[in-house]
């Protein structure tokens, strides 16, 4: 009997392109909800409810932070809010009655001009401040009581959530055409193909709360008659129709009029009241508007470049629209690429037939992603301002927001495999039976809802997409890429539209030591006094139950339990530690090399077969504790064995390696190889 040891089982991972007793004995051949981490294979961390409340479905989330505050931005269909993900506090500066209408503090920064704080259990709302105080107040706000506070009282601010829609009303994302979003200068800007792109106006560097996100100025969707309209004219004379299609829509007050032709200045061959609205007459000077949309958005330098074209209706997939140049804290001034007194331009990419999706800019160069091509935008400035190079003519991405900067390249999900982009070259990063899995498990109606997120903290990539007959409508599975140990694994997700990355806080207020139940060496962030967790991670967007999760806090899949495990099939070696497909074995028993969190215990599962192509016989299922047992005591007889661990309850565990103890039994039984 000899105690047969294989460790470096996190060296590389999941592999499902080889056969399994081809691999050697430390890859593994199947696992869900768990990562690979310095030679360990651990349990994927739980994710759990934070920002709660949540006042709008969240289809898209990004974090804008210029100091304090710090806002989380997101995005719904028909709306936005802004999180503020700051804790702002001060002490008052001397007691406080139950009447008073004025709060003195120590401090007042880092607070709105107006708004509500909170003293003990009493809300106070307050329209004005000072360096010190709060002014105009009222007390017992939202429910609560007034009352009197002591000197030296902690004082916190009260709102978390804002509404940030425009004021012209509702937007008209849908969840099949989701939103994209970059910041240029210090201003956020987002798009959804539907409404004119909008952006977050600043105020000396920091968002404003109280402001709300307005239509981006300066985007090509505006000119002026030249001349009062009457209600049947079918030529509406402008000041200029340089920004608008050759045929389309425009609106004048609340009147649709759709054309066939236009000169300089002028619409021709009007129809009057279209699209159920009312032919009306229009004062002269009054604004004439198409609208100008785009699938995507992205800042390159110090300019916007919008991808994918809509002009009144009509779709221009190839085409790549860049602005003039952006100030800090600003917007640009122009789009105008008939104009060369600017360096707005626009530029077709007509190459290839499929539609632009989306870009990003990698280091000094702009990389565009089309559904067949990628492409490459160089500043190169007067006359040109850009210049264009296509990188492949078949490999591009599967859907916008399908790409994500990491350690200098892009990682891209594409159609039939996921890439690398190092600014020269795409390679493809997919193991043939791991894409096999990928592209046969993926929901084909459901792939414009693919995307990828980056954790710079995990140095990890996830594709993220919905599995067929998962019966969700946004991506539930992500192949999990860590990009420095160039490993793969695969998890679970609670039916996400995007993930953000940036500082969240801890789901909860405050743990103690006494009251924690995780490890030492599973817990993630630093600990302090109250373990306030402010590391950056990911930040999860479920729109079906409205609910925004913090990952990588605790065990759970939010309410719920876990499943994770790992599993190799396929071993062959020997009572010698050799490869043996001939021999029959006996184990007796798994020497784990692992830890767990808490009391729990993990299942550990032994599988044996005869041949290669014969079906894997699984014992029951044993129960081990590391904190008090050393072995699992198991009995299976075959040519070829397994081995599964495998959790299902609120705990955490890591597995270092293991050791089968192993006994040679001869050469009887069949043969398939």
């Amino acid at each position: 009997m000899a105690l047969i040891p294989i460790d470096q089982v996190g060296q590389v991972g999941i592999v499902k392109e080889t056969s399994p007793w081809q691999l050697p004995p430390n890859v593994w051949s199947d696992g869900n909800n768990i990562k690979t981490d310095e030679g360990s294979i651990k349990k994927t961390p739980g994710y759990a409810e934070v920002m709660k409340t949540c006042p709008v479905a969240p289809y898209h989330i990004i974090q804008l932070t210029l100091g304090e505050p710090e806002f989380w931005i997101v995005a719904g269909l028909a709306a936005i809010y802004a999180y503020d993900n700051t804790s702002s506090s001060t002490l008052l500066n001397g007691a406080l009655n139950d009447s008073a209408t004025t709060v003195t503090v120590d401090s007042t920064t880092g607070f709105e001009t107006a708004g509500t704080i909170t003293i003990g259990a009493e809300n106070i709302t307050y329209t004005g401040k000072t360096s010190t105080t709060f002014t105009t107040c009222t007390r017992g706000a939202d429910s609560t009581s007034a009352a009197a506070h002591d000197d030296d009282s902690t004082v916190t601010r009260a709102t978390k959530w804002y509404n940030v829609t425009r004021s012209s009303g509702a937007y008209t994302a849908t969840a099949d055409e989701n939103w994209t979003s970059t910041i240029i200068g210090g201003v956020l800007v987002l798009t959804n193909n539907f409404d004119k792109p909008q952006y977050w106006a600043l105020s000396d560097g920091i968002p404003l709360s109280s402001t709300l996100m307005q239509d981006l100025s300066n985007w090509p969707s505006l000119t002026l008659l030249n001349g009062a309209l009457n209600d049947s004219a079918t030529t509406v004379t402008v000041d200029s129709t340089e920004d608008f299609p050759t045929s389309g829509t425009v609106t004048i007050g609340t009147e649709d009029i759709t054309y066939t032709g236009k000169t300089d200045t002028t619409f021709t061959g009007c129809t009057r009241g279209a699209n159920s609205t009312s032919a009306a007459a229009h004062d002269d000077d009054a604004p004439v508007f198409v609208n100008v949309f785009c699938k995507s958005m992205r800042a390159f330098r110090s300019f916007l470049v919008a991808l994918n074209i809509k002009r009144g209706g009509v779709s221009y997939p190839r085409v790549v629209k860049w602005s003039t140049e952006a100030g800090i804290q600003g917007v640009p001034s122009s789009w105008n690429e008939t104009t060369s007194t600017v360096d707005a331009g626009e530029y077709e990419l007509a190459d290839t037939k499929g539609d632009i999706l989306d870009g990003l800019q990698l280091r000094d160069t702009f990389m565009i992603y089309k559904e067949d091509a990628t492409y490459s935008m160089s500043f190169v400035g007067t006359p040109f301002i850009f210049s264009f190079r296509q990188l492949s003519p078949t490999i591009g991405a599967i859907s916008k927001n399908c790409v994500a900067e990491f350690d200098g390249g892009h990682a891209i999900f594409g159609k039939g495999n996921f890439y690398i982009n190092d600014g020269q070259r795409l390679k493809p990063i997919l193991p043939q039976k791991l894409k096999e899995y990928v592209f046969t498990t993926i929901d084909g109606a459901q792939i414009n809802k693919c995307f990828v997120a980056a954790d710079y903290g995990r140095t990890e990539i996830l594709f993220c997409f919905t599995a067929d007959g998962a019966l969700t409508n946004h991506p539930n599975k992500a192949i999990v890429w860590n990009y420095i140990t160039n490993t793969f694994t695969i998890r679970d997700l609670p039916d996400l539209a995007h993930i953000g990355y940036g500082n969240v806080g801890n789901p909860t207020t405050s743990t103690t030591w006494a009251s924690t139940t995780t490890s030492w060496a599973g817990t993630t962030g630093p600990w302090t006094m109250s373990y306030d967790l402010q590391d950056k991670v990911l930040l999860f967007a479920d729109p079906a139950n409205t609910k925004l999760y913090r990952d990588g806090s605790g065990n759970r899949e939010d309410t719920a339990d876990m499943v994770s495990y790992i599993e190799r099939t396929g071993l062959t070696m020997n009572g010698q530690g050799q490869p043996d497909h001939t021999t029959v074995k006996r184990i007796s028993s798994i020497w784990p090399k692992m830890s767990i969190s808490g009391s729990d215990s993990i299942n550990v599962y032994l599988g044996t077969q005869m041949s290669t192509e014969g079906g894997i016989s699984w014992n029951a299922p044993v129960s081990f504790d590391p904190n008090t047992q050393s072995k699992v005591s198991v009995r299976g007889t075959g040519k070829l064995y397994a081995v599964r661990f495998e959790s299902t309850t609120d705990m955490n565990w890591e597995l270092d390696g293991y050791s089968i103890e192993v006994d040679n039994v001869g050469k009887r039984g069949s043969r398939s190889y």
